[in-house]
């Protein structure tokens, strides 16, 4: 699992440095108990298995994913709103 991810800051290195940037400050663990992935702002916690399934782009735009949440404080800016619901608003600037 390590090798998939120091693949894709490689990857991320030549291709985006700046996000590069960002995902080296992030701790990446691996969790089987987790559906998919998360993040708490500070740590990417994945399911291996999941992970090991994406192929190498859907790889890196799931922990760039991740990578974005985090630089824009997503997790620790929900506060009192109802998280489903902020979690979608999220994601919908992560991905633009």
């Amino acid at each position: 699992m390590d090798q998939l991810i120091s693949a894709y800051l490689i990857k991320l290195r030549r291709e985006h440095p700046f996000f590069a940037t960002l995902s080296l400050y992030m701790r990446y663990e691996f969790d089987d108990r987790i559906r998919q992935f998360t993040t708490d702002g500070r740590t990417a916690r994945l399911n291996p298995r999941y992970l090991s399934n994406l192929k190498a782009s859907e790889r890196v735009g799931t922990l760039l994913h991740l990578t974005l949440h985090c630089a824009l404080n997503h997790p620790r800016r929900c506060g009192s709103r109802i998280a489903e619901i902020w979690n979608i608003a999220a994601d919908i600037v992560v991905n633009q």
